[in-house]
């Protein structure tokens, strides 16, 4: 907004320009179905690559699930602000016996046999993938399919980027205060 200096040297703000109805169109009100279609479910596979056997996260965000076909939804409700989900990547049972649905079996031979889950709350992804190791390496490996990945990594690189805008705006906001 312009801003002017008048006589005296005070500074004050120029009115907002308000444009008509006829040149912007009818108001309409924002509703929560444009935000989940924003953030909306991305299939991907979690596989973790630390030695921590009792390995475990958990976010606040829900996706429920109706129905799954090879490990992922089918038919999910919306993305849920309430609640938590937590993911446990624990390989053995309480029995000491391997859980063999959360062995990776994919073509990739470095993550063969390292636990894995079907996650697609993108934020859980985003959190999971940015996770690091205690030896600065990366903790988890995110894998999704090739017509997921542009959109995954787009939600990434926006993520990263609300972060790294809040941490400034903390960082001055500290600094002031």
């Amino acid at each position: 907004m312009p801003v002017k200096v008048d006589r005296e040297g005070a500074t004050r703000r120029a009115p907002a320009v308000v444009e008509s109805d006829e040149q912007l169109g009818a108001l309409e009100p924002i509703r929560l179905g444009a935000l989940e279609r924003a953030l909306r479910p991305i299939p991907a596979i979690v596989v973790y690559l630390g030695t921590n056997p009792n390995m475990s996260a958990a976010f606040p965000g829900v996706v429920d699930v109706v129905a799954a076909v090879d490990g992922f939804p089918e038919i999910r409700t919306p993305l849920e602000e309430g609640g938590n989900s937590s993911y446990v990547f624990g390989p053995l049972h309480a029995r000491m016996r391997p859980i063999v649905e959360r062995q990776y079996k994919g073509p990739e031979a470095h993550l063969a046999g390292k636990p894995s889950l079907p996650i697609d709350h993108p934020i859980h992804l985003y959190e999971l993938f940015i996770k690091q190791a205690p030896d600065g390496g990366q903790e988890f490996e995110v894998l999704a399919r090739p017509k997921y990945q542009d959109e995954l990594k787009n939600f990434f690189l926006d993520r990263a980027k609300v972060n790294k805008t809040r941490a400034r705006a903390t960082e001055i906001v500290t600094k002031e205060g």
